[in-house]
């Protein structure tokens, strides 16, 4: 239900994206969260919190961000900016989405 939800009001839409990764413990994790306006208002949704399972490369988070926005219909031409934390790789993989 939320992820339709999410779909239906991104529609046609320009979205913001922000992506981080951290690590501990051995164990590596991305979160992807979406903004947006409806209804004059900001929104904040977060589109998924998924543990990396390969190493870190900009193809790999390139991949995730892709197959992510993809399962809530969203497409690359809707984003309109995306926000990292400046490391090597999540710079190379906004670059190269």
């Amino acid at each position: 239900r939320i992820r339709e939800e999410i779909s239906e009001d991104t529609k046609n839409i320009l979205i913001s994206l922000k992506v981080d990764a951290v690590s501990r413990l051995d164990r590596s994790f991305i979160g992807i969260n979406i903004q947006y306006i409806k209804n004059s208002k900001i929104i904040l949704r977060t589109l998924a919190l998924k543990e990396l399972k390969e190493k870190h490369t900009g193809e790999y988070i390139k991949a995730i961000i892709k197959n992510v926005c993809s399962s809530f219909n969203i497409s690359l031409d809707q984003i309109y900016t995306i926000t990292t934390d400046n490391s090597t790789n999540m710079l190379k993989a906004v670059r190269i989405l």
